[in-house]
């Protein structure tokens, strides 16, 4: 579009032959930087992440044997296993293991005391796909090494990158879209999680098709007066396969693609605009994405007798874990994240509420929220101080990193500034992430991970659109001072003849 606010459609060819020169650019830059970080692995290992060396010290205080600093790409995936245990990159890949060695989606019984059984325990804690797509790279190429799934990583956070990209061409010219997908693969935050402890991360594999999904999104919104019901459900269809897919990676981002569809409700409301085409798209969209998750929610109902994705997340059971938890061992692993809230608002309720979640997490859980609920309405400034204290690591990271905190900081500052001079101008699409992350902070502990898909793929466009904004501007306050001058010209030899008729009489 040659402007935010033309009504020229979006280009239909994404992809033409120009773009071909930009993304074989940025390809080249990312296997120098992607060689660095392979070589900060190498000499770092899982410490070259340095937004978790609290976290990684406390896995090794617990047992000495866990050695996140050991681990190197050379290495094999059980080594990967054993010195990263006990946290959730560990349990992916136990769960691969188990999967390349016949044992379905299930978690290899290893350990740092017991690293050679063989048995493997039936898991449904997380979702499968993590698990699932180690465990195939493990039966293609062999568990001796990781390389080839540190270069797979690699290119899942390329094509993140150009998605960023294809996401921008929404808004802007492609000149401006070039720079959000630059942002985007440099992203401080994401490359230093997931090039160290993140690359068995479950984050990594649902960014693509979440990026992909605000993409279609857009697509939708933007064209939303022009196109066909046809066109509108195949883009519904899309955007449910796409957030069906990400949540068998994460079962949360389910939430993130109702939260969207929602926001398109509240933008066709707003803007009073394409309510009918608005309402199919949702409600396909919708029935997709628990179409696609039906399978596993019946394995898990024929299993476990739970019609659930995951079982940290029945009944809210991990959320209300981390809010009624002990600080002491919470605050190791999630330093200054903000956790255990329920803990510091009630102490004497917390100790019997663990209890509970423990011996019944349907009846515990409930009791948690409800104890939560009265714990919050009853000390609500107390409750307010103690989120805001820790909530900027949500957004910016820890202080004592000051290159991931300052990248952070100017992100977020800019996006401020592109909320302030558009609004809903741009549409809801930019805004769905944010604002999901802004209504849930009173129930999540702060990790910046969580906030990853916002410097991926909100901020790089947020930016790309202030930058041609402002080269606009420029380029119209250019152009009338080049009029005013060529009227000037003009006038100029006029003025001269009079005084010069004037001079003669």
């Amino acid at each position: 579009m040659t402007s935010l606010h033309s009504n020229v459609m979006p280009r239909p060819n994404i992809f033409a032959r120009q773009d071909f020169a930009f993304i074989l650019t940025l390809l080249v830059v990312w296997i120098v930087l992607a060689i660095f970080l392979a070589w900060r692995i190498d000499r770092y290992g899982a410490f070259a992440s340095h937004s978790v060396e609290q976290g990684l010290h406390y896995y090794n205080v617990l047992d000495a044997r866990v050695r996140p600093d050991m681990v190197r790409l050379s290495k094999s995936y059980k080594d990967w296993a054993l010195n990263l245990y006990l946290s959730d990159p560990s349990q992916y890949t136990r769960i691969g293991l188990a999967w390349a060695d016949g044992q379905g989606i299930a978690l290899k019984d290893i350990s740092p005391e017991h690293p050679d059984r063989n048995t493997a325990t039936p898991f449904w804690w997380q979702a499968p796909g993590t698990g699932f797509v180690i465990g195939l790279f493990i039966k293609i190429f062999g568990q001796r090494d990781i390389w080839p799934y540190f270069i797979f990583v690699c290119c899942l956070h390329f094509f993140c990158a150009i998605a960023a990209y294809a996401l921008a061409c929404q808004y802007v010219d492609k000149k401006f879209a070039a720079v959000a997908g630059c942002l985007s693969l440099l992203a401080l935050p994401v490359l230093d999680y997931t090039f160290g402890i993140g690359i068995f991360s479950a984050d990594v594999l649902a960014a693509l098709p979440i990026g992909v999904a605000f993409i279609v999104a857009a697509r939708f919104w933007n064209s939303l007066d022009r196109t066909a019901i046809s066109t509108t459900i195949l883009q519904a269809v899309t955007f449910g396969a796409l957030f069906g897919i990400a949540s068998y990676f994460k079962d949360g981002h389910a939430v993130l693609g109702f939260w969207t569809l929602g926001c398109l409700i509240a933008g066709g409301f707003i803007k009073k605009k394409g309510m009918r085409k608005i309402l199919t798209f949702v409600g396909i969209a919708a029935l997709v994405v628990l179409l696609i998750q039906l399978p596993w929610r019946m394995r898990n109902q024929a299993k476990f007798g739970e019609f659930a994705m995951c079982q940290s997340t029945l009944h809210g059971y991990a959320l209300w874990a981390q809010l009624w938890g002990d600080p002491k061992e919470y605050d190791q692993w999630c330093w200054n994240g903000g956790t255990c809230l329920g803990s510091y608002l009630a102490p004497e309720l917390a100790p019997q509420l663990r209890k509970e979640l423990v011996i019944n997490w349907k009846r515990g859980s409930s009791e948690a929220m409800h104890a939560y609920v009265q714990a919050i309405i009853k000390h609500p400034i107390r409750a307010l101080r103690f989120k805001l204290r820790t909530y900027p690591t949500l957004w910016l990271g820890q202080k004592v990193h000051p290159h991931i905190y300052l990248w952070c900081l100017i992100s977020l500052a800019a996006f401020f500034c592109f909320a302030l001079r558009f609004k809903l101008s741009v549409g809801p699409v930019l805004y769905a992430f944010p604002s999901l992350m802004l209504f849930s902070f009173p129930l999540l502990h702060y990790e910046q991970r969580y906030t990853f898909l916002f410097f991926q793929f909100v901020t790089p466009v947020a930016c790309a659109l202030l930058l041609q904004s402002w080269v606009q501007a420029l380029s119209r306050q250019l152009k009338n001072e080049a009029a005013v001058l060529d009227r000037q010209n003009e006038e100029e030899p006029d003025h001269m003849q009079t005084a010069a008729g004037t001079t003669k009489q």
